[in-house]
Parts: C-alpha cells; structure tokens; sequence
C-alpha cells in the first residue's frame, strides 16, 4: 500500500495550493473546501495538519517572513569589511522571486491596515532594520535611523511588485536589481560620508 505523505510534506503541499489561490482572489475569498481540491487532499487531511484557515495563514507569513528577510538579515549578519550591496541584494530578490506568488501574496494582503500580514511585514522591516543598524554600527561606528531604512525596504518591495506585475524576465529581474542596488548604494555612500565628517570634522 502507498505510504501517506508526512505532515511536514502534507503541510507544504496545502501551503503551496492556499498561496496559489491566495494570490489569484485574496484570503478572505478562499474557502478550505477550495484549499483541500487545489492541494488534492481531504479536509480530514488539512485539519490534521492546521486548525483552521487562520493557522494556515501564520504558517505562509512565517515561512515568507523567514525566507525572505531571515536570509537577508543571515548573510548581513555574517558580512564585514568590503561592502558590496549588489551581492548582497541579489540574494534577497533571487529569495523572493524564487516565491513570487508568495510574495504577490503578502504585498497585497499587507496593504490592509492592520491585518495580520501587515503586522508580520512591519515586523520583518523592524528586524532587518535592527540589523542593518548594527552592520553600520560595526563597520561605519554611525546608525541609519530606523524610519529611513523601513523606507527604503518599503522602495523595495515597490521595485519588485513592479517587477512581478510586468513579467519576471530577464530585463525586469536586472532592472529591478539594479533600482533596489542603487537604494541601497545611495545609502551607504550618505552613511560614509557622515563617517568621514564624523571622524574628520572641518575647521
């Protein structure tokens, strides 16, 4: 007899299925019963591995939360000396285009004041704020303030929307890269410079 999937991979493949209709109608349009025929499973299944749609959906913001900004915040954590944001950068647009209609997901549904993916992306952008602040600390001795890196990680997700919307090819990926780069360029530059003043002041 076929072996039944565990509820590790049971719980990606529903994952997977909810995202997929997430993104084509919005959360709140999409039923369990929709869920269970998209991923092929009973809902004896689902509840087995969620206790309801609202358990489901801390999973995809968790998952989301962890795979795009963790990574970033992971290789931010472990970079010093020589800066170089193009690499860094590429690896978080690489992480998120690897999981478009997840990310098409949380974009649309964290423009709803006060839902719960909102809360999840406010937190995320606190978090990497916290870590890029402590980069500069590290390496520059001077500190972002936390408002203008939430605005420019806001930039971002702009830029990759963008992006998404008007098809993930070649062009758009670089164009994208390059717009978010050049962010994230601009703002180093600014932070040395008041390194420089800082250590240098003039008469």
């Amino acid at each position: 007899r076929k072996k039944r999937p565990g509820v590790v991979r049971q719980k990606q493949n529903i994952a997977g299925a909810a995202v997929a209709l997430f993104s084509e109608r919005g959360a709140a349009n999409v039923a369990v019963a929709a869920i269970c025929e998209r991923a092929q499973v009973s809902r004896h299944t689902f509840y087995r591995c969620f206790a309801d749609k609202d358990d489901l959906l801390s999973f995809i913001y968790d998952f989301a939360v962890n795979e795009h900004i963790g990574r970033a915040i992971e290789s931010l954590q472990v970079q010093s000396g020589d800066y170089d944001p193009a690499q860094l950068i590429g690896q978080v647009v690489d992480a998120i285009l690897r999981h478009r209609q997840l990310a098409q997901f949380i974009y649309s549904e964290a423009r709803v004041p006060g839902s719960t993916a909102h809360r999840l992306v406010d937190e995320a952008y606190e978090h990497a704020a916290g870590a890029v602040q402590r980069w500069y600390q590290r390496e520059l001795g001077v500190v972002p303030e936390r408002n203008l890196l939430k605005s420019i990680m806001a930039a971002t997700q702009w830029l990759l929307q963008e992006a998404m919307q008007q098809g993930l090819n070649d062009s758009n990926i670089a164009q994208a890269k390059s717009g978010v780069g050049r962010l994230f360029e601009g703002l180093y530059l600014s932070m040395a410079r008041q390194a420089q003043e800082r250590e240098h002041p003039s008469c």
